[in-house]
C-alpha cells in the first residue's frame, strides 16, 4: 500500500489564498500586504510557512517585497515569464543553486568595491561582525545588504529566495551550527573590498564558495 502523504503543503494553499485574493480584486496592484506577524495570524500559520509562500510569490512576480517596505502586489505581466523562472529555481538541484548565487554576487561585489563608500563597506564589516556572534547557520543580511548596494534588485530577490530554499534542501546530516569557514572567508571579502582590490576579492569569493560546496559535501 501506498503510504505517501499526497496533502498540498501548507504554504502551497497561503499561496493559492493570497492568489484567490489577487485575482478577486481583493487586493489590488499596487496594494500593500498586512506585516508578516499580522498576515500570519489572519491566515492562522506559523511566519516561517508565510515567508515561504511570500518568497515563492515573490520569485513568481505575484508581489514585490523589500526589507523595510513590505510586500506590494506586482503588475500581472510578467507572471508568466516568472512562473517558468519560478519553476525552473524550484527544480534547481541544491549544486545549481549555489553556482547561481556565485555568479550573482561576484558581479553584485564587483558593483560594490565600485560604487559604495567607505561607510557603506564598513556597515558590511558590522553585520559580518554581528553575525559572526549571533547566526547559527548563515550570513543572510550580510550578502543581502552586500546585494542590495550593487543596486540590482533581482540580486537581492535571489539572494533572499536562496536563503530560504536552501534551508529546506540541506541534508539533515550537515551540522546547523555556523560553518568555521564563515568569519574567515567574510573577513578576506571585506579586506577585498576595503583596498577595492578587484582580483583579490574574485579570489576571495570563489574561495568562499568552494568553501561552501565542500561544506554541503558537493563536488
Amino acid at each position: 500500500m501506498d503510504h505517501t502523504d499526497n496533502r498540498p503543503r501548507l504554504s502551497d494553499l497561503a499561496q493559492e489564498e493570497i492568489l484567490r485574493q489577487i485575482r478577486s480584486g481583493a487586493l489590488p496592484v499596487g496594494s500593500r500586504l498586512p506585516s508578516e506577524p499580522e498576515l500570519a495570524q489572519q491566515m492562522g500559520i506559523s511566519r516561517g510557512i508565510l515567508r515561504e509562500a511570500l518568497n515563492a510569490l515573490q520569485t513568481r512576480g505575484y508581489i514585490t517585497r523589500t526589507p523595510r517596505g513590505g510586500s506590494h502586489i506586482a503588475r500581472p505581466e510578467a507572471s508568466a515569464l516568472s512562473e517558468n523562472l519560478m519553476k525552473g529555481l524550484m527544480n534547481a538541484s541544491l549544486s545549481e543553486l549555489i553556482n547561481y548565487r556565485e555568479a550573482l554576487e561576484s558581479y553584485a561585489a564587483q558593483a560594490v568595491i565600485l560604487s559604495a563608500s567607505d561607510a557603506d563597506i564598513a556597515r558590511l564589516r558590522e553585520l559580518a561582525h554581528y553575525e559572526s556572534w549571533h547566526a547559527v547557520f548563515d550570513s543572510r543580511d550580510f550578502h543581502y545588504r552586500l546585494a542590495e548596494l550593487s543596486e540590482q534588485r533581482l540580486i537581492s530577490q535571489y539572494v533572499d529566495f536562496y536563503f530560504e530554499r536552501v534551508q529546506t534542501m540541506t541534508p539533515p546530516t550537515v551540522p546547523k551550527r555556523r560553518p568555521r569557514f564563515m568569519s574567515q572567508d567574510l573577513e578576506r571579502i571585506l579586506t577585498a573590498m576595503e583596498k577595492r582590490n578587484e582580483r583579490t576579492l574574485r579570489t576571495a569569493i570563489q574561495r568562499h564558495f568552494r568553501h561552501i560546496r565542500r561544506f554541503y559535501s558537493i563536488k
